[in-house]
């Protein structure tokens, strides 16, 4: 039985047996948020993920609203086969806003300009690539805003059946999100005309006393130039944009390790050639991947053994692939530009305003022609 804003309240096998499922997120059980849940729940009453498929008992209550779903799924219910459900989204993220700046500049900017816009009603683009952190910014949005105690409705686009798109998005009155916020990930995974639609309806005040956040990867431009993703859409969110670096761009990279390490109480180190590998790899999956590359090292070599190239995943020293560029230089001159326009001109207020010494400050205005 899943209950709001999406726990698994109690779970039994069919034998009877309590399993270990209670307690835990529906997005970590299932795959799929509760707002997707709830809407298969009154509509389909079925969900089909890879391999699974699990009837849905609404449990309504006398005001209309949801307050339980019952799931009946013989692959819920056993762990002979977790292959068939969806991986877990991975409790990593829980480390939240600190684990995820660091001390890279451009990231510091990112999320000092995410944090400014919390106190605004404008729509929100976070431009990030997969495993970036967008969902931990919008969060961090919605925490720091006057709407924290308010709903915080988080749809994942790609996670959203088609027979359900309507109602999750559209279907409800007033929406869940009313209040509060409503953060789409990876919005460009919406069809174009549904895309359409949702520029038009919060034209029209479908989200009149919410914020609006949404995230796609950097390349959403392109795709309204494709046909691919709706310009309307593109239009509402572009001018208030935060850009955040991919981690091959970023150069935090080893405190990044050690904090994570950390983290993980890890009392081992990263031995040179492991840092070396790490440093020359491509990170598709950004910070995401670095935790996850991480758990898996420190398992293999044990918590108080250092990390060496034997104890990374072998993907880890696949050579990147050549001609890509990144947007790390763009990004870190626009903080630059915006941490001095800010402080108008005063060197030691925008190094503060960065969260960066002043050398470091002098080194990127040189590096990027801005120096007096």
């Amino acid at each position: 039985m899943v209950e709001p804003p999406g726990f698994v309240r109690a779970e039994a096998a069919q034998t009877g047996e309590r399993t270990t499922h209670a307690g835990r997120s529906v997005e970590e059980t299932l795959g799929i948020d509760w707002a997707t849940l709830e809407a298969v729940a009154r509509t389909t009453q079925v969900l089909e993920t890879s391999g699974a498929r699990m009837r849905l008992e609404p449990l309504m209550g006398p005001d209309g609203h949801v307050n339980a779903v019952l799931v009946r799924s013989e692959d819920l219910a056993s762990t002979a086969n977790p292959a068939t459900l969806p991986p877990p989204s991975s409790s990593r993220w829980a480390r939240g806003l600190k684990a995820l700046v660091g001390k890279d500049v451009a990231t510091r900017a990112a999320v000092d300009l995410a944090l400014r816009f919390s106190r605004t009603s404008l729509p929100i683009l976070i431009s990030a690539e997969e495993g970036s952190g967008a969902d931990i910014v919008a969060r961090a949005i919605h925490d720091a805003s006057a709407r924290a105690q308010a709903p915080f409705v988080h749809v994942r686009a790609s996670t959203i059946p088609r027979n359900a798109v309507e109602t999750v998005l559209f279907g409800t009155s007033p929406h869940p999100a009313q209040g509060g916020m409503l953060f789409i990930e990876d919005v460009h995974e919406l069809d174009f005309e549904t895309g359409k639609r949702l520029a038009r309806e919060l034209d029209r005040g479908m989200l009149s006393d919410a914020h609006f956040v949404c995230s796609a990867p950097p390349d959403v431009r392109e795709r309204v130039a494709r046909g691919t993703f709706a310009r309307e859409l593109y239009t509402l969110v572009r001018g208030s944009t935060v850009v955040l670096p991919p981690l091959r761009d970023r150069e935090d990279l080893p405190h990044l390790v050690k904090q994570t390490l950390t983290d993980l109480d890890a009392e081992g180190d990263v031995l040179s050639p492991g840092m070396d590998a790490m440093r020359s790899y491509w990170w598709p999956g950004n910070i995401g991947e670095l935790w996850g590359c991480l758990e898996h090292a420190v398992v293999l070599a044990g918590r108080t053994q250092s990390i060496g190239r034997e104890h990374l995943p072998r993907g880890i020293l696949v050579t990147p692939p050549a001609g890509t560029e990144g947007l790390r230089r763009t990004a870190e001159r626009a903080a630059v530009e915006e941490a001095l326009r800010l402080s108008q001109g005063n060197v030691s207020a925008a190094a503060k305003r960065l969260g960066v010494a002043r050398s470091t400050l002098y080194r990127l205005m040189q590096r990027h022609g801005l120096a007096k």
